[in-house]
């Protein structure tokens, strides 16, 4: 009985699968998770393409400003998972080698959105991303209290990224995941992109 529950669970999680990414387009990846469960997908930026940009700097995006551009001119491969009502999901992203400079980025839509596909992102409920921004140098202490004034810490300098997004309202959404390559090496390079949804 318990082999026939199992057989059963395959075969709906490789149909549910497959029937999503039916509904994307063919440059889309679709990551089955399950909740609490680390989910891994190894991949390559060789199968991505470069994307126009000025979606991750829109207002109605505002994914990253324009002046980090530079961390995502390189190819970009997409995927999609789905994110419960109330749920939260983390996303860390490991190059395979060190010489790989790579960024990660996040949005979400709704489920029954199929089309807001970077480049085509008029616009989003929340999109994070994580380049490896380096240290932003200290301001000059306020004249008028002499004291310093505390800055927001940077993300950290490193080849791993990651990025946590949480849902809003009692609805699902799809999560839209890039994988960008940087100017110097953005057009080739491995990598293995985790996916925790708690």
């Amino acid at each position: 009985m318990n082999w026939i529950k199992f057989i059963f669970a395959c075969c709906l999680l490789n149909s549910l699968g497959w029937s999503a990414q039916a509904q994307w387009a063919p440059n889309v990846n679709v990551i089955v998770t399950e909740t609490n469960v680390k989910t891994s997908v190894d991949g390559k930026l060789e199968d991505g393409k470069v994307v126009d940009l000025s979606w991750g700097h829109h207002s109605a995006n505002n994914c990253f400003p324009a002046s980090a551009k530079e961390n995502f001119r390189g190819k970009h491969v997409i995927y999609t998972t789905q994110l419960p009502a109330r749920g939260t999901v983390t996303l860390t992203l490991k190059p395979t080698s060190d010489t790989t400079k790579i960024s990660l980025y996040a949005y979400l839509v709704g489920v029954n959105n199929f089309t807001s596909v970077v480049p085509n992102v008029h616009s989003c409920i929340v999109c994070k991303s994580d380049y490896g921004m380096p240290a932003r140098p200290p301001k000059k202490p306020n004249t008028k209290t002499e004291k310093p004034i505390k800055v927001q810490p940077a993300a950290p300098v490193g080849n791993t990224r990651t990025i946590t997004l949480k849902g809003v309202g009692n609805q699902a959404y799809h999560v839209m995941i890039g994988v960008a390559g940087v100017t110097e090496t953005g057009l080739t390079g491995g990598y293995t992109l985790e996916v925790l949804v708690n």
